[in-house]
């Protein structure tokens, strides 16, 4: 039996995410629609998942972060962006 697929439309999705979409996909060998459905069944799962409190996460990463200067490293990654 085949399963029955919905359509999806949306309006006045802007251009530089649907060409960000078209790249990812390319990159990840789906379809542009294979690429969105990945997309969101990885955000839904995520935030279906039990998030720690804050209060659980405190010191989380403290040793990886120990010699690295946060300022530098954030300059970098939003260079890498562009």
């Amino acid at each position: 039996m085949e399963e029955v697929m919905a359509t999806l439309n949306i309006k006045s999705f802007p251009e530089e995410l649907y060409n960000i979409l078209g790249q990812q996909a390319k990159k990840d060998r789906r379809s542009l629609t294979g690429e969105v459905i990945f997309l969101l069944e990885w955000a839904l799962e995520e935030t279906s998942k039990e998030r720690p409190s804050i209060l659980q996460l405190r010191g989380l990463g403290k040793k990886h972060w120990k010699d690295i200067d946060v300022a530098k490293h954030i300059d970098k990654e939003r260079e890498s962006w562009e």
